[in-house]
């Protein structure tokens, strides 16, 4: 829908030049009711201006949303749209009002699907950025997450405590995960994909 809605607002000059052509005026749907609405509405600069207003309020929900539906998607990748689409809806509506609730509803549900019973969380925990910039790895439900998908991958239970245990040395940053390579590292990563 975000993206017809963004291609009509961008062809709208295309479309009211259309409006005057003599093929939109014997067009064969002239007496139909669609036909004076849509004229009515492209030649209502108070119409175009409320559809630009929801093209702008929607956008970053839908480069949120957007994210959620890629096939390799990174949690932290995710994390880091959803903040910053929350941040712009806020500055938009108004934090606290009830529009503003209404659209980061949909945006927070879904990610919340996305991470409850998956292992996408797993991996937030070991990237590096997400590590040392955001600290994931103190979350209870991520650390959670992260040892059922080691005990998923896992064949044996020394094996799994075996890891939990390597691992339990991350979020601490004990032994080789203080060394100032892991820091630079994570320090020095690319910028996140838009």
């Amino acid at each position: 829908m975000f993206m017809f809605l963004r291609s009509f607002l961008d062809k709208k000059d295309m479309l009211q030049s259309w409006m005057i052509s003599k093929q939109w005026m014997e067009s064969d749907w002239k007496g139909d009711d669609y036909y004076e609405y849509t004229q009515t509405c492209l030649e209502n600069s108070t119409w175009c201006r409320a559809l630009k207003w929801v093209v702008d309020a929607v956008k970053p929900l839908y480069l949120v949303l957007r994210y959620v539906d890629i096939e390799n998607l990174h949690i932290f990748w995710l994390q880091t749209k959803n903040d910053a689409s929350h941040t712009c809806m806020e500055a938009r509506l108004g934090q606290g009002s009830t529009q503003f609730s209404r659209f980061m509803s949909k945006v927070s549900q879904r990610v919340r699907n996305m991470e409850t019973n998956t292992l996408m969380i797993a991996p937030t925990v070991l990237y590096p950025v997400t590590h040392y910039m955001h600290n994931s790895s103190n979350n209870v439900e991520y650390a959670q997450a992260l040892i059922d998908a080691i005990e998923k991958m896992e064949e044996t239970h020394e094996d799994v405590v075996h890891v939990i245990q390597e691992i339990g040395f991350f979020p601490e940053c004990y032994g080789r995960f203080n060394w100032p390579t892991a820091r630079t590292r994570a320090s020095s990563m690319p910028p996140m994909p838009t």
